[in-house]
């Protein structure tokens, strides 16, 4: 933990030495107060090269103390970042004082009411939530118990050598299409004759709905018609789909319904099956299993910035 305590008499200007983990989560906690009602930014980064590993938040500061708190998720691994305040937006005076810099705290929120429970996650991982007994999940459709999306930019995903890496997007401020996108900014074009694969992380066994997205670009015309999406569980091909892909971009489209086991090595792989190349882009894993089943809850598991609505079991 970052402690900083500079004079409170004297207009502060400095950063705080902070050292940071890609993916892990952050927080800044301080007290300010300015000679009038103004804005001061704060951002976590090489103060030497420049590089950023959070957004720049701009907070609004008053003639009072008030404490502030940011948290983020860092986009880089550096042991020599740091806390930077610009006050810089305009002319005056600006008091820091009891800058703090530490890991993000797993806080739960709960509150119960009368028939009912609302726990929310806040925290930037995964977390694992007693509820305790006597209560019971809401009955619904609305969403798969667990669900996932795997891109060609994460780990698990292999490609050759040889495979393109496109920015192939027309852009949100595009007045005119056509339009098109792929998914996370960019896609793998992979040469005819070849493949890439996507290892899967099967959180429950269940029944799953396996989709791919590629971008409808204007060179899709050129694109394999045979694009084979193979489904293997421990080296077995469990399901198979041949895709065209010169047309039906920028939206969902069904590879296979199948049941997949926990424990296993699962995997999708994509081959292209003539000379044209294919486009390795991202899939989207959604189980048959809902969220909201009407069964006992006596703990949940909630992604990052979740929450879930729980009602009395009796």
């Amino acid at each position: 933990m970052i402690h900083d305590r500079p004079d409170k008499r004297r207009p502060v200007d400095r950063a705080v030495a902070a050292s940071v983990r890609k993916g892990k989560g952050y927080e800044i906690t301080f007290r300010a107060r300015a000679d009038r009602a103004r804005p001061v930014s704060v951002a976590v980064q090489n103060s030497q090269d420049g590089q950023r590993y959070s957004e720049w938040y701009t907070l609004n500061l008053t003639p009072g103390w008030k404490p502030y708190h940011v948290s983020f998720e860092s986009s880089g691994t550096d042991s020599k970042a740091r806390v930077e305040f610009m006050p810089g937006a305009t002319t005056g005076s600006v008091w820091i004082d009891n800058v703090r810099f530490f890991p993000q705290r797993k806080v739960i929120y709960r509150r119960e009411f009368s028939h009912g429970l609302v726990l929310l996650n806040p925290n930037r991982q995964p977390q694992r939530i007693t509820a305790g007994k006597g209560w019971r999940r809401l009955k619904g459709a609305q969403a798969p118990r667990w669900e996932m999306m795997m891109d060609d930019s994460q780990p698990g995903f292999t490609t050759p050598k040889n495979a393109q890496v496109r920015a192939l997007d027309s852009g949100e401020s595009t007045a005119v299409g056509p339009f098109f996108h792929s998914w996370n900014g960019a896609v793998h074009l992979l040469p005819g004759h070849s493949g890439a694969s996507w290892r899967l992380k099967i959180p429950g066994a269940n029944v799953y709905s396996i989709d791919a997205w590629w971008p409808a670009a204007p060179e899709a015309k050129g694109w394999s018609k045979v694009a084979r999406y193979e489904v293997y569980v421990d080296g077995r091909r469990a399901a198979s789909r041949q895709l065209d892909q010169t047309g039906d971009g920028d939206r969902w489209r069904r590879l296979a319904t199948i049941y997949l086991p926990l424990g296993r090595k699962t995997s999708v792989r994509l081959v292209c099956a003539d000379t044209r190349p294919c486009a390795a882009d991202a899939l989207y894993l959604r189980s048959r299993a809902r969220y909201n089943d009407g069964s006992i809850a006596r703990s949940v598991v909630l992604a990052p910035m979740d929450a879930i609505v729980l009602r009395r079991a009796g």
